[in-house]
């Protein structure tokens, strides 16, 4: 009997410490010292290298994704390119830009920072997801976080979380 309410005893603390922490140990920082950035993931995320035709020139963007079962989380750098003259908040302004060409309806706007550097979040909506993207213009460097889920469902709990782990790395 003993063995029997020991075992159930022990069960009943690991079912606790899965429901009550689901999250914490799983999140890890990464630091991507060459693109001047460290960000918490719940997972490895997969990097994918694209190269991006702006007006100004091509551009090596950086993008860096975790699907996760009911939401998925992008993160893409991109340094602008040298013959760029925008502002950043001309080059914040065309960012905001991007997902509306692809059909998305813009919802809301607001203007944000990061320290001293000037950026824009914005919520999206298509007939299928629902996105909100955070951009940040640091120096002649571009930084976009979205997040996308289902249009029926809400943005996770760990997005704010996510958000604010997002840091620069002065490089030196």
């Amino acid at each position: 009997m003993r063995k029997v309410l020991r075992a159930g005893s022990f069960a009943f603390c690991i079912f606790l410490a899965i429901t009550v922490f689901p999250q914490s140990s799983e999140w890890k920082e990464y630091v991507y010292a060459e693109d001047g950035f460290a960000i918490a993931w719940p997972s490895q995320p997969v990097i994918q290298k694209r190269i991006m035709k702006a007006k100004a020139g091509d551009v090596e963007a950086h993008l860096y994704h975790v699907p996760l079962e009911s939401y998925q989380l992008l993160f893409m750098y991109a340094p602008l390119h040298p013959n760029d003259q925008r502002t950043p908040e001309q080059a914040l302004e065309d960012a905001k830009k991007g997902p509306t060409l692809t059909g998305a309806k813009l919802i809301s706007e607001k203007s944000i920072s990061l320290g001293r550097y000037p950026g824009i979040e914005i919520e999206t909506e298509d007939a299928r997801y629902h996105q909100r993207g955070r951009f940040y213009a640091v120096e002649r460097k571009m930084y976009a976080l979205t997040v996308s889920t289902p249009k029926e469902k809400p943005f996770p709990g760990e997005l704010q979380r996510w958000y604010s782990s997002f840091r620069i790395i002065e490089q030196k």
